[in-house]
């Protein structure tokens, strides 16, 4: 994105702290840049204290230098609203200094309530409210708040953007009155969710893209892996398996879909049947979960899956994932017959179980 971009023509919105006030749509003309469109929205902000909320600024600002004496912190890098002040005594901040600092207060802060990503094409939307309402006294915003899932002060604008990382693709996008009085009405999950926005933004910043060249990479990596197996070189086989699902990993937002997903299906149980061979039952039932969370009816999967739960000698697992694919796949006689096998091996192993602990306790 570059540094100061052009702002095409779009619509953004205005939540008035006065709850009586209906949202406003509001259009930005296309003229200007990304600053000079923030600029402007500083400056809405930038207006006179009233008497009560110089001195409720004014409060907040003392009590920030009291603050850091208490806490030693005298002589250190102040809070934000009190950058300017370099006094030591609280009730030495002279006027002059006051009066510039509120007067400097005219910026915006941005409170993100959609954060762009995969799941939602990358759109995000954010309020953008007076940094220093809170020592303006302002009102609580209280539809600006429902939607940030926190405490808003003053008006807000909500404006929308587009923002892929991967494509370095930024621009401001509309966002419509209905739009936000959805949100209003029922505030995005994730805004009410630390946990989702950690992982929206974490999906956000993905960087690695598959391209249609590493579906093609990974199949004639598969196809060297199968040429390993059938030469009974398990071990090597499975490398290259997992070579072939590196190439997999990133987004895919460009591909067919249909086809990726049938390379990767294929690598994760050819590389399962690998593992089976190597005895490594544990990974190999991982690979299969990672492909029956995705098709839960995969008949490789759900076989090559119980073959792996049998070799943990998890009968009790195995078998429900058999009676599963009996209701799947009712007419293949190879999950009947694999479940008779296991059956066998579950009531003798738990005899032998048995005739071991009982001789512990003989």
């Amino acid at each position: 994105m570059a540094q100061d971009p052009l702002c095409e023509a779009f619509t953004y919105c205005l939540i008035k702290a006065d709850v009586n006030e209906p949202v406003t749509e509001h259009n930005w003309d296309g003229k200007g840049t990304d600053k000079q469109l923030r600029d402007g929205l500083a400056a809405y902000f930038k207006s006179g204290f009233t008497t009560g909320q110089q001195q409720s600024f004014q409060d907040g600002m003392k009590k920030q230098v009291e603050d850091n004496e208490k806490r030693g912190r005298v002589g250190q890098a102040p809070a934000p609203a009190a950058a300017n002040v370099a006094h030591e005594k609280v009730n030495e901040i002279p006027q002059d200094i006051i009066n510039s600092t509120m007067l400097q207060q005219g910026s915006t802060e941005i409170v993100p309530v959609i954060y762009p990503d995969v799941t939602n094409g990358f759109k995000g939307v954010s309020l953008y409210i007076d940094s220093v309402g809170r020592y303006k006294d302002l009102p609580l915003n209280d539809r600006a708040s429902k939607m940030a899932q926190r405490d808003i002060r003053g008006d807000a604008f909500v404006l929308s953007s587009y923002d892929d990382p991967i494509k370095d693709d930024w621009a401001r996008i509309t966002c419509t009155k209905d739009q936000i009085e959805g949100y209003i009405a029922t505030p995005p999950v994730q805004a009410a969710d630390p946990q989702a926005r950690a992982a929206a933004m974490q999906a956000s910043m993905q960087t690695q893209e598959v391209k249609p060249e590493d579906v093609a990479k990974a199949k004639a990596t598969k196809d060297e892996a199968n040429e390993a197996f059938k030469k009974g070189d398990h071990a090597a086989a499975e490398k290259k398996y997992t070579e072939g699902l590196g190439l997999l990993l990133g987004r895919t937002d460009n591909l067919d879909l249909d086809d990726y997903t049938q390379i990767k299906h294929t690598l994760f149980l050819n590389r399962a049947q690998a593992r089976l061979k190597l005895r490594s039952f544990n990974d190999a039932a991982a690979d299969c979960a990672q492909v029956l969370k995705e098709d839960p009816a995969h008949v490789k999967g759900l076989y090559r899956h119980a073959t792996a739960l049998r070799g943990m000698h998890d009968y009790e697992a195995c078998l429900e994932i058999l009676a599963h694919a009996k209701k799947c796949h009712p007419a293949d006689a190879a999950f009947q017959k694999l479940a008779q096998e296991v059956e066998v091996e579950r009531v003798a192993h738990k005899k032998a179980e048995k005739a071991k602990f009982g001789k512990m306790f003989a």
